[in-house]
């Protein structure tokens, strides 16, 4: 008989290798984030072009326009109001997503870092 990950209890599940791997990345993102902000002396990125967060309907969305490196969290905006949310609930492709903005300098200093 073929021996699959559930019938070996030694091996771990493909599902949790998965998950853990995922784990990984989305922390080494947001670490990858406030790292590359701080080494451009920035405090608050403004997103030259928001990344969607959330569909709301055909004349609201949810979208990302500020990233904050002292509060590790992002701006959410729906054009009505705005909110903060932690980096780590932001999902693994938002936070790519972010990641992407700052390795192609598509982000404007909106606040430096304050001098220690």
């Amino acid at each position: 008989m073929h021996e699959t990950h559930y019938q070996n209890k030694k091996d771990m599940l493909l599902s949790e290798s998965l998950r853990n791997q995922h784990k990984t990345i989305h922390g080494e993102a947001i670490a990858n984030i406030l790292v590359m902000l701080k080494g451009k002396n920035c405090n608050i990125a403004e997103l030259n072009n928001p990344i969607m967060h959330q569909y709301i309907d055909d004349q609201i969305n949810e979208v990302i326009s500020k990233v904050q490196v002292d509060t590790e969290s992002v701006s959410i905006d729906s054009g009505i109001c705005e909110a903060n949310m932690p980096l780590k609930d932001c999902t693994t492709e938002e936070l790519l997503s972010i990641l992407e903005a700052i390795e192609n300098d598509d982000i404007s200093i909106f606040e430096e870092l304050e001098s220690e």
